[in-house]
């Protein structure tokens, strides 16, 4: 795809800017030919540095290493009675981003992997290996979900069932893999700015830039993305489609900010909508009003996330012992 958009444009550029043989005055071709000879240039440097940005990305993905995170301030970590929680991340980020929600999940006992497009270099994202939710990280999510359930079957734990937790790419990761998968052994989702679908994406950056007034830019736009994001396909798994596929008694507590500049927040309220539309009653959202990406529990609504974390915890007797659940159902 990639050499036929470079083919295109090339022969654009020829034709606009007069490299090809046309009927002006001979001053006039030789100096379109100069411009259409320095567009053609920059296309080819800008082609070359992406290219070679996308070769140094292909490198193999390391295989799911699950992490048993360690909280410092937990000391129910290991107690027979603590919840087990799954993270998954955001991108640009990897298995630490669960630390900044690790302090207020109540009885922790939390695992958490690095998708394969986690990288130490300046980029910060392994393009090659990014998925935005779709097939290719949800097996690795269905990886790293089997290598929790085999930890906690040989563990002395009362309670072996786990909250999958998610940010961003990992929120919407773990709807897709619930709707394809239909995992046992899930007590609930708490998922932080899951997209409906990579479209609205695309969608609100071509807004954000005052580009939708041009006809076909938000198809380019969600082109763009594909191309940038070499595991992410345009007819992908999307979360909107995978909401009828949900266990319609499963609790879900979804969370957005309306400051979010990436991921905004009409796109997980209509998530929120949908789910409630086919049945979903356990379902809940908290809607911040302020709140960078990713940032949320960083931002002036810190603690109105953390009750709406505590009270949904309370309601489904998350990270709460069987006699604690008794009452709390009382």
């Amino acid at each position: 795809m990639n050499i036929k958009i470079l083919l295109v444009s090339s022969i654009f550029y020829l034709v606009t800017y007069g490299v090809m043989p046309n009927n002006n005055q001979q001053s006039s071709v030789i100096s379109a030919k100069n411009m259409g000879l320095v567009s053609l240039a920059g296309l080819g440097i800008a082609y070359g540095t992406y290219s070679f940005v996308r070769y140094a990305a292909q490198i193999s993905p390391a295989k799911v290493d699950l992490v048993d995170f360690v909280l410092e301030d937990s000391k129910d970590h290991n107690a027979q009675n603590s919840q087990n929680y799954l993270f998954a991340h955001g991108i640009a980020s990897t298995h630490k981003q669960v630390g900044r929600y690790a302090s207020f999940i109540e009885n922790k006992n939390i695992f958490t992997y690095n998708f394969p497009d986690v990288t130490t270099r300046f980029w910060r994202v392994n393009f090659w290996h990014t998925a935005l939710g779709q097939s290719y990280e949800i097996n690795y999510f269905k990886e790293a979900y089997g290598k929790a359930q085999i930890k906690l079957k040989s563990s002395s734990k009362i309670d072996k069932s786990l909250v999958l937790m998610g940010v961003s790419r990992g929120a919407t990761t773990i709807l897709n893999f619930m709707a394809q998968c239909q995992p046992q052994g899930v007590k609930a989702l708490i998922l932080e700015s899951p997209f409906d679908s990579t479209r609205s994406i695309t969608d609100n950056k071509i807004t954000q830039w005052g580009l939708d007034f041009i006809p076909g830019m938000q198809n380019i736009g969600h082109v763009i993305l594909s191309s940038l994001f070499w595991q992410h396909s345009r007819s992908g798994e999307q979360a909107l489609d995978s909401i009828e596929l949900l266990d319609k008694n499963l609790p879900i507590l979804l969370i957005c900010s309306k400051q979010d500049t990436l991921v905004p927040a009409s796109s997980t309220i209509t998530l929120y909508a949908r789910l409630k539309a086919v049945g979903h009653k356990n379902t809940h959202i908290f809607i911040a009003e302020q709140g960078k990406h990713g940032k949320i529990l960083e931002g002036p609504d810190r603690e109105h996330y953390q009750k709406a974390v505590h009270d949904f915890n309370q309601k489904y007797g998350i990270g709460v012992s069987a006699a604690q659940k008794q009452i709390v159902q009382h």
